[in-house]
């Protein structure tokens, strides 16, 4: 063969074909997703749970410190509207969360959402209930003017503790809810 064809001539190839040969081509591999939305549904589904749960409890003991009250013991510090508040916005949070985590254990991108507008709908109306909680249940119905600190600094230090662990609860359960969408191949569709 001459290392130099001719002016005017290209290059040919020879070889040949068999029928019997299969190509060959590379197959990438995929990793499977991630589990971690299984397992921060799974956990959304169990606080909406506890949530639900908890917040029954909590109508019944207003209820029952109301039957359990006498003129010589007032055990009802807080008015029967605000367990039922505070109950109410428990059992919504909580069928959120149930209704989200199912939906996030099944790899759907729904689910996060759901999950995640519950807590920020949540988180917004516990602020709200702790802005307009009865003075009673910051200072027990008591004048505690005798202890050297006034009513109105007790209930001012309540509300604003209250308001701050209502957004701190929001935001650590926004970040492990969150959890999905910051790890890579999360696997919601």
């Amino acid at each position: 063969m001459e290392s130099n064809p001719p002016p005017g001539h290209s290059n040919v190839f020879t070889g040949s074909v068999s029928s019997g040969d299969q190509p060959s081509f590379f197959v990438p591999y995929e990793e499977p997703p991630s589990q971690i939305a299984r397992i921060i549904g799974i956990i959304a589904m169990v606080m909406g749970g506890l949530s639900i749960f908890g917040s029954i409890l909590n109508i019944l003991s207003g209820q029952l410190l109301g039957f359990f009250s006498t003129p010589e013991m007032d055990l009802e510090v807080a008015p029967t509207w605000f367990y039922f508040a505070s109950g109410a916005i428990g059992i919504g949070g909580g069928l959120g969360f149930l209704y989200g985590g199912y939906r996030m254990q099944k790899f759907e991108m729904i689910g996060q959402w759901i999950t995640l507008g519950t807590l920020v709908f949540v988180t917004i109306l516990q602020v709200l209930l702790a802005l307009i909680t009865p003075e009673e249940v910051f200072t027990g119905g008591q004048d505690l003017s005798e202890v050297g600190v006034s009513n109105d600094t007790i209930i001012m230090f309540g509300k604003v503790s209250s308001v701050v662990g209502a957004i701190c609860q929001g935001g650590f359960c926004g970040v492990v809810l969150g959890l999905p969408l910051i790890v890579g191949k999360h696997g919601l569709r």
